[in-house]
């Protein structure tokens, strides 16, 4: 008990409170399950691997030392081959 004679806060929680606090960590649980159902596109390359060899491919013939690629958000981008890495 706290000074005063009074409870401390999460000793009164009701059984509601209680059972959101736990459907949220149950919801969040199984989102997180899910997102690693495929081992083999988080452990390895995945989907990106023939992606990043092409990029790198066309950085070894880039003259400029640039290359360009497109992207969702902003459409094209180019991208310094200095910053792409084996």
């Amino acid at each position: 008990m706290a000074a005063g004679g009074e409870r401390l806060p999460l000793v009164r929680q009701s059984p509601r409170v209680v059972a959101a606090v736990t459907a949220l960590a149950c919801v969040l649980a199984l989102g997180w399950l899910s997102d690693f159902r495929y081992g083999t596109e988080h452990s390895f390359w995945g989907y990106w691997r023939p992606r990043a060899e092409h990029m790198l491919a066309v950085c070894e013939r880039s003259t400029s030392g640039e290359i360009t690629t497109w992207t969702w958000n902003k459409g094209r981008i180019t991208i310094p081959c200095s910053n792409l890495r084996r």
